[in-house]
């Protein structure tokens, strides 16, 4: 049975939508908000760890 994502980086844009991308390891999550959190584009990063029903069971960085 293949692996399902855990952790999620969602960020605002500057339009006031948002976007969010998923991780398998709290490390690549991480990882990508440390490389992405000064974007000019990018703000009000959230970054947790989620269950099997994807809901939020650790904010990570809020």
């Amino acid at each position: 049975m293949p692996r399902e994502p855990r952790f999620e980086v969602l960020w605002y844009k500057e339009d006031g939508d948002y976007e969010s991308r998923d991780f398998y390891t709290r490390k690549s999550a991480l990882k990508f908000y440390e490389e992405h959190k000064n974007d000019a584009d990018k703000h009000d990063f959230w970054v947790t760890h989620r269950n099997s029903d994807w809901e939020v069971i650790e904010d990570i960085i809020y």
